[in-house]
This record gives C-alpha cells, sequence and structure tokens, in this order.
C-alpha cells in the first residue's frame, strides 16, 4: 500500500500463523521526560492505570502512539523491576471496589 511519498507492508492475518511470540524486556532508562509527559497524558484523561508506548523518532521527537486503559505490563517486566504487575493491578481494584460496597 503506498501512502504518499512512503510505502507500507500490510500483513493479512493468515501471513500471521507462523509468527513467534513477541517478546518482552524491561527499559531501565526511561527517559525523565518521557514519564512525565506519559504522566500528564494519564492525567488528561483522568485515568487511574494506563499502559503507554511511544517512540522516539530519528530526529528526537516521542511520539505517544497507545494508551490503554489498563496495563498491558507483562509479567517479566514486572519481574525485573521486582513486583508482580498483576498483584499490584488486583490490590488497586480491591481497594476501589470497597467504595462501592
Amino acid at each position: 500500500m503506498k501512502g504518499g511519498e512512503r510505502e507500507f507492508l500490510l500483513h493479512p492475518i493468515r501471513d500471521l500463523a507462523d509468527a513467534q511470540p513477541v517478546e518482552f524486556y524491561p527499559y531501565f532508562d526511561l527517559p525523565v521526560e518521557a514519564l512525565e509527559t506519559g504522566k500528564q497524558i494519564v492525567k488528561s484523561a483522568r485515568m487511574d492505570i494506563a499502559g503507554i508506548e511511544y517512540l522516539e523518532t530519528p530526529d528526537g521527537r516521542r511520539v505517544f502512539y497507545d494508551i490503554n486503559a489498563n496495563s498491558n505490563l507483562r509479567r517479566p517486566i514486572g519481574e525485573a523491576f521486582g513486583f508482580d504487575p498483576f498483584e499490584r493491578v488486583a490490590d488497586f481494584l480491591e481497594q476501589k471496589l470497597q467504595f462501592i460496597e
């Protein structure tokens, strides 16, 4: 598919049947500015928890392209930082439910 001066290769679902699982690795050196921007996005959206993804362009800009209302944190990432992400989310939800009952 061509878009302007760039080409995009689209893969139909049938081509993904042999795809290997995606590996997730911790990124320990998150730039403070990226963290602060992520916090601003979450606050502006009035979210309590979010999973945010961004990329850095060749000219140094950060493009935040995926903001999820729930965390998509993977177990290997949490383990690398010394906590169980699923337990932490469950604790948060349990705390919120106490106000409903």
